[in-house]
């Protein structure tokens, strides 16, 4: 017995229920129930999303012929791949540099940091090979295409946060912590070490034969001195004596360089871990300057002098007054001695807050900044201001100390000075403000002495002011 109600169809209620539930979704009311299978065939399909479009490089990054400026630094990253050598390292490093020069001035200095950590990687895996990881070269390799990403891209604060920052967190973690400016010494001294393994494997020439043979002259180094024959200052005439006593002299020098410049740092890096690859090369290099000792010691034969006299060296000429390179210096009383500073060098001149003052023999650059969410890339100038805010929070220079006096807090009053340029600074407490002074009418005496910060002496009205800049030593 059925109850339902005569002529009540369940599957047309059913089928009108599911209609009327799906229809907000399915975008058609229950009338799209009655649509053929046939027609959801013919629906047009989905037009698949347009491709990304690659942002053009700017034309100061394209050469003539249309390349784009990366391309040697690829090429040279896959020889790296291939080969660490230091030609390999240091075509890499030309071309980085040749990158960065050609990117925009805006751009360049924002990805200073990058360029940095790259260079610096090249250079460490010039020094010390072995303590670099084997994906060193493609943490290079992302770090390119992050500056290509960045040459394309309108607006660098885009991609900060999703290629920048990571970036920067790859190099730093792939840089060892290796001692810098020994990329040349490493580099020449492995092309020497293996000179001078070919040349002791092969058989020495024997003893009746007066001249080598040309494939062993041919590779010996420039620094290593020949066999002088014996006796080579027997003719008794004037040239062989001033001959002699020249070669005396330079033994005596040759045995001072040897005692108290290559022993102490050769004895040095054999004490301090890491440093196994220096020591090595200082150990090279003291016994082939023994070597030549011996040579010399054995051609003098009885005419060797231990307490021969060296000779004085010839009195400097003297230095002409020329024109001051600087139209302006800034005159600054420093310990109560007068001295200057280029202008352009000034990456900072203020009265800085209390505990700046506190900061002893040594300043953190980043306890400039003015208060606590502060920038201290807004109160530097110069070649400072356009380093990354996260290399100026680590920066720390030098605080002068001309009297040679013991460290002392300086005035309350007293204004600090900071000069920068290429990497070096050095921080000095003023007495009293800089002044401009226009260097037409003085006298200038330049110094050649590269181990001073002191580049030479103006004369202004009777007065005599050295001149201190940041340079290269």
């Amino acid at each position: 017995m059925n109850d339902s109600p005569p002529g009540r169809d369940f599957h047309a209620e059913i089928d009108d229920a599911i209609d009327t539930l799906f229809a907000p979704h399915a975008g058609a009311g229950p009338e799209a129930s009655a649509t053929p299978v046939s027609d959801k065939a013919v629906s047009p399909a989905p037009v698949a999303p347009a491709p990304e479009k690659v942002a053009p490089l700017p034309a100061s990054l394209l050469t003539a012929d249309g390349a784009d400026a990366f391309s040697p630094f690829e090429e040279a990253l896959l020889s790296l791949d291939w080969e660490i050598s230091p030609d390999n390292i240091e075509t890499a490093r030309k071309a980085l540099k040749e990158i960065q020069g050609n990117f925009e001035v805006d751009k360049a200095v924002a990805l200073t940091e990058i360029f940095a950590l790259m260079d610096r990687l090249l250079e460490v895996m010039a020094i010390a090979p072995q303590n670099v990881s084997t994906s060193a070269p493609k943490t290079l390799q992302e770090g390119l295409q992050t500056l290509r990403a960045a040459a394309g891209a309108e607006d660098l604060s885009l991609i900060e946060q999703t290629l920048v920052d990571p970036t920067l967190s790859e190099l730093r973690a792939a840089i060892p912590n290796i001692p810098k400016d020994y990329s040349k010494l490493v580099s020449k001294t492995q092309g020497v070490a293996g000179t001078e393994q070919k040349t002791a494997a092969a058989p020495p020439a024997p003893a009746a034969k007066a001249a080598p043979a040309p494939a062993q002259s041919a590779s010996m180094d420039e620094d290593l001195l020949p066999e002088l024959p014996a006796a080579f200052g027997a003719s008794g005439g004037r040239a062989s004596r001033v001959l002699v006593e020249a070669v005396n002299a330079h033994l005596v020098v040759l045995g001072k360089c040897i005692a108290k410049r290559i022993i102490p740092v050769e004895n040095l890096f054999a004490k301090t871990p890491g440093y196994e690859k220096l020591h090595a090369i200082h150990t090279e290099l003291r016994e082939r300057l023994e070597r030549q000792k011996q040579n010399l010691l054995k051609a003098l034969g009885d005419d060797y002098q231990a307490d021969a006299v060296v000779p004085a060296e010839p009195a400097k000429p003297a230095v002409t007054a020329t024109a001051c390179p600087w139209p302006t210096v800034a005159l600054a009383d420093v310990g109560g001695r007068m001295v200057a500073f280029l202008p352009e060098q000034i990456a900072y001149e203020d009265k800085p807050a209390g505990k700046v003052r506190k900061c002893g023999s040594f300043l953190p650059i980043k306890n400039l900044k003015r208060g606590f969410f502060g920038k201290i890339g807004f109160v530097v100038r110069g070649e400072l201001s356009f380093l990354d805010e996260a290399i100026l929070k680590t920066l720390t220079i030098p605080v002068a100390n001309l009297s040679g006096q013991e460290a002392r807090e300086p005035k309350a009053d007293s204004s600090l000075l900071v000069v920068f340029k290429a990497n070096s600074g050095m921080a000095f407490w003023l007495d009293k403000p800089t002044e401009q002074l226009d260097t037409s009418n003085g006298r200038w005496e330049p110094l050649t002495d590269p181990g001073t910060l002191v580049a030479g002496t103006l004369t202004v009205q009777g007065n005599s002011v050295p001149v201190i800049t940041m340079r290269s030593v």
